[in-house]
């Protein structure tokens, strides 16, 4: 019964077909890595929010197709070195194309 319900998991987590948006904050860059690990060509569109350590805030838009199985990697670039990035987060979206 154990090893059925671990099967069925692995199964499940193989079979996962999703499009993962990560950002990573570095003091000087703001990095975007979008996965397609579907079968179908993606649209992704939104917005970055990015926070400084001095509390100012920017927002950078993004858009782009993405096709099956590939990745596209965006940096945005901070070359004020005295206010360095302090946090960021994403609110994209991304649909099939079809």
């Amino acid at each position: 019964m154990k090893s059925l319900i671990v099967l069925i998991i692995f199964t499940t987590i193989a079979n996962a077909q999703s499009i993962f948006p990560r950002v990573y904050t570095f003091p000087n860059q703001v990095q975007l890595t979008i996965n397609n690990y579907t079968q179908e060509d993606q649209r992704c569109s939104g917005s970055i929010f990015i926070y400084h350590m001095s509390g100012r805030f920017d927002s950078r838009f993004y858009s782009n197709f993405i096709y099956k199985s590939m990745s596209d990697f965006r940096t945005f670039m901070n070359f004020n070195s005295q206010d360095p990035y302090r946090n960021a987060h994403h609110s994209i979206n991304c649909f099939p194309v079809k």
